[in-house]
């Protein structure tokens, strides 16, 4: 399985609706996730701290999207679909940073 992180860097000028994000962008990506083969779900975080208490977090949001496959994943377009892309001025001005990282499991110590 991978994991698409979406990742949204907190620079000093930039803005970022959380509201917005969650409320209106998330139901229209998801919608052109849900039927996808391989496609098996959504999470969102949003930054709270950097390395110490006192410190902003990196990065403002981020979105993770979990895929069969990479393959998979890039069949789907999502990232680069017209209606997507325009959304994206509506809640943020940060170009996002795409991660796409395989998920390995652990043996669980707890």
């Amino acid at each position: 399985m991978i994991k698409v992180s979406i990742l949204y860097p907190n620079w000093d000028d930039s803005w970022f609706d959380m509201n917005y994000f969650i409320n209106k962008h998330l139901p229209i990506f998801i919608d052109k996730l849900i039927g996808i083969e391989g496609f098996r779900g959504v999470s969102v975080e949003r930054g709270l701290v950097g390395e110490t208490s006192d410190s902003i977090p990196l990065y403002i949001a981020s979105c993770h999207v979990l895929f069969d496959s990479v393959e998979k994943f890039f069949n789907t377009c999502c990232l680069h679909d017209d209606n997507i892309k325009k959304d994206m001025m509506n809640y943020t001005d940060i170009e996002p940073v795409i991660h796409v990282s395989e998920r390995i499991k652990l043996q669980s110590i707890f």
